[in-house]
């Protein structure tokens, strides 16, 4: 088995669980599905938010952002092109 970086791990856990919820979801529900204490949960979050990819609503709730649709959206763009 390759070795694995824990953070990274636990960021695309978080994202996962995001993007199953249709609703936006709080720290406290977060960190219990992703078993992690809230702190780590917390920073992840942070991290994900500061780079776009996850937003931290005005009522403190977390949902994905538009970002994975804007890169995937890119790749299918750039790679979907049909000659005639």
């Amino acid at each position: 088995m390759a070795s694995e970086v824990q953070s990274v791990s636990r960021a695309l856990n978080i994202i996962e669980i995001l993007a199953r919820d249709p609703d936006p979801i709080s720290l406290k529900e977060l960190s219990a599905r992703a078993d992690l204490p809230s702190p780590t949960a917390y920073r992840l979050l942070n991290t994900l938010s500061s780079e776009g990819y996850v937003d931290h609503m005005t009522n403190g709730l977390y949902k994905l952002s538009y970002k994975f649709f804007e890169l995937s959206s890119r790749n299918v763009t750039s790679s979907s092109t049909v000659s005639i």
